[in-house]
């Protein structure tokens, strides 16, 4: 009696061994699935938030190169600026070469026209000697030289278009120190003001800028000067002055070159 009760209850807990391992072993299983299936939705996040960074990646060098497109943009119109400037001083000199030629070419003909002939045939009756003909020189005078504030101008120009910045902002400094009333002393400023922005010295290009404005409110270059603050400031990280520059620019003068790349670069200010 004894025995059967001991094997009956083996039997009992043989059975509820192997029913709570089919039951572990299921629960296991079913762990196991919802693992897999949160590492899939782990990765496919994963891949998700890696195509977010990309693509965000993406449109941050995208609005970078454009920005530098801008910038190169604004750079070449100025550049062309100065080329149209450089012309107009060449032609300025090839006009005071071309009247100092036709005034030689003038005084060479009125010379010939005055010379007396060597053989005079006298009338019958009276015989005078033929006068001695003066000798008159012919030798063609030197070519005026450039007045000095235009000689130091050129000199500063074509050191500045050669990248030579320091040599060109001795120049310009000489021009403004010595001929402070010349018409050129204006131009001098802003291409001063010029040498320290290639330099990337933003800050002295700044204030010489100001200086353009404040000491040649009437000259042609107070656009560019107002531009090229607002520009600087923008390369310092100062947005605020930035905006505020191009928007006097645009108010100022609102018909000029400036003041149409001053709206596009406020567009492009966040």
């Amino acid at each position: 009696m004894k025995k059967r009760k001991i094997y009956y209850l083996t039997f009992l807990i043989l059975v509820l061994v192997l029913l709570f391992s089919c039951a572990t072993q299921q629960d296991l299983s079913q762990q196991q699935l919802e693992l897999k299936s949160l590492q899939a939705r782990m990765n496919r996040l994963e891949r998700e938030v890696n195509k977010l960074k990309q693509e965000s990646k993406s449109k941050v060098s995208e609005a970078t190169i454009l920005a530098e497109i801008d910038n190169l943009k604004t750079e070449i119109k100025m550049l062309s600026n100065s080329v149209d400037e450089y012309k107009d001083l060449i032609t300025r000199q090839n006009r005071e070469w071309e009247d100092f030629r036709s005034n030689i070419e003038q005084r060479i003909s009125n010379l010939e026209a005055k010379k007396v002939p060597q053989t005079v045939t006298a009338p019958p009756t009276v015989h005078k000697p033929t006068p001695p003909v003066s000798s008159v020189p012919t030798t063609i005078p030197p070519t005026k030289p450039l007045a000095p504030d235009k000689k130091l101008y050129n000199e500063g120009f074509a050191a500045f278009k050669k990248g030579n910045y320091k040599l060109a902002k001795g120049k310009f400094r000489e021009i403004i120190k010595k001929y402070p009333t010349s018409s050129l002393a204006d131009n001098a400023q802003f291409w001063l003001a010029e040498c320290y922005y290639r330099e990337k010295d933003y800050e002295n290009a700044i204030l010489e800028y100001e200086k353009v404005i404040k000491n040649y409110p009437e000259g042609d270059k107070v656009p560019d000067a107002l531009f090229k603050q607002g520009m600087a400031f923008l390369a310092l990280g100062d947005k605020i002055d930035a905006k505020l520059l191009f928007n006097k620019v645009i108010k100022k003068y609102p018909s000029s070159l400036q003041a149409e790349i001053a709206k596009k670069k406020l567009l492009s200010i966040k």
